[in-house]
């Protein structure tokens, strides 16, 4: 599959829509590029089962916290 994109004055490169949808990439994932001469592969890269969960915990609140208000205690 050959799909052409252009690169922007900040050189940013959007996605066409055709390998978004093969790759099934969403907001937030990971890609790599890899570079042999002049072709140039991309790939979606495997998540982390912890990446969901990367600033989930705040910086602000303690642990016990943290706890009581998920619970709900008061």
């Amino acid at each position: 599959m050959a799909v052409e994109a252009k690169v922007s004055r900040k050189w940013q490169v959007v996605i066409p829509k055709e390998i978004r949808k093969h790759l099934a990439l969403r907001p937030g994932d990971r890609i790599s590029f890899e570079v042999s001469g002049l072709k140039t592969t991309i790939r979606k890269e495997k998540d982390s089962p912890f990446d969901r969960y990367f600033g989930f915990l705040r910086k602000d609140v303690g642990t016990d916290e943290l706890i009581k208000e998920m619970r709900g205690d008061r």
